[in-house]
């Protein structure tokens, strides 16, 4: 009666996978971009300022690391969250009482990343530029459209995941009525 049709399960199987891959390699990755100066330099400063160092202290490299690690563990949370939420349906239950609470979660998560990205780019530049002398610092606050749909897509998941979780409760609460 709330089994989950065959192709919905193998393709959450399939979705978890893919989640935990790539928590998996965008940690791995990055850590190698962390623990390789030149590449983290190269990465930081792609947005080509003029008044750039033209080399990180290891101080600075520190700091990036640790500023840069906040979005990249919310994204594996995220990821950790999804893999969760579709391994729910791999079982080939249509409706897991877990579902609203997952979506909502993601949604938190990602609501929470929206927010915390323009403030490491901020905080990014900073550090990058500390060192330089005075009228040479770069403070920069920047909201992308990325940023935008990550803050609308968000509200979505959330609201999806609300109304699933209230909807599982009113069940409940109707199959101890009847």
């Amino acid at each position: 009666m709330n089994e989950a049709p065959s192709e919905i399960a193998k393709l959450a199987k399939w979705l978890s996978r893919t989640s935990v891959v790539v928590m998996i390699l965008s940690l791995l990755g990055y850590g190698y971009v962390w623990t390789n100066t030149k590449l983290a330099y190269r990465v930081v400063s792609q947005n080509a300022f003029p008044d750039l160092p033209d080399q990180l202290t290891q101080q600075q490299n520190i700091l990036l690391f640790i500023v840069g690690a906040v979005p990249s563990l919310m994204f594996a949370i995220v990821l950790f969250e999804a893999k969760r939420f579709f391994d729910s349906y791999a079982t080939g239950q249509l409706f897991p009482a877990t579902s609203g609470q997952r979506l909502k979660s993601i949604g938190r998560f990602c609501l929470w990343l929206a927010i915390a990205n323009p403030i490491i780019r901020m905080i990014t530049l900073l550090i990058m530029t500390w060192l330089n002398p005075p009228g040479q610092k770069i403070l920069v606050i920047s909201f992308s459209s990325t940023d935008g749909f990550l803050l609308v897509f968000s509200g979505l998941l959330f609201m999806i995941g609300y109304i699933l979780a209230e909807s599982n409760r009113i069940a409940e609460d109707s199959k101890l009525i009847v």
